[in-house]
């Protein structure tokens, strides 16, 4: 009994260790170079009128691990986003952005960009975000962005 109980604790402990072995960091697989195209609008709202602006853009990031954890994640090159992490080994979770901006006629706008979580595949993500906001002079602002990003 003894024999059994010992060889089957010691097989345990081999399947245990190679399953580490296998799994590696999560966060390799979305470590790199992207290119991305963003396509959304955003509806701003001032006394009951309402006018719609175009969110559209390209450009080039990179990604890379952010040792402060085991799942973050720090993005490069690219204004919008800043930090994310991986979860359950291929999705990626962008954190929210806040920011502000004033414009040539001195109107200051605050606003907050949240992401969904997305799938990573080869280097490969889609991902949509609501975009929200309020202006110095009352306006309100709502929309919306496709983001589609490819790495290599």
């Amino acid at each position: 009994m003894k024999k059994t109980t010992l060889f089957l604790f010691g097989a345990l402990c081999l399947l245990c260790a190679s399953c580490e072995k296998e799994d590696g960091d999560a966060r390799d697989a979305v470590v790199g170079s992207y290119s991305y195209i963003q396509v959304g609008s955003c509806t701003i709202t001032k006394d009951g009128e309402t006018r719609t602006e175009p969110l559209d853009d390209k450009g080039t990031f990179t990604i890379e691990k952010d040792n402060a954890s085991s799942v973050g994640l720090k993005f490069f090159g690219s204004d919008l986003i800043k930090t994310g992490w991986i979860a359950n080994k291929n999705t990626l979770c962008i954190s929210a952005v806040k920011g502000s901006y004033t414009d040539k006629s001195g109107i200051t706008t605050s606003y907050t960009v949240e992401f969904s979580p997305c799938k990573v595949e080869n280097k490969t993500f889609k991902t949509t975000a609501t975009v929200s906001g309020t202006a110095s002079d009352g306006s309100n602002i709502t929309g919306s962005i496709s983001l589609t990003a490819g790495g290599n």
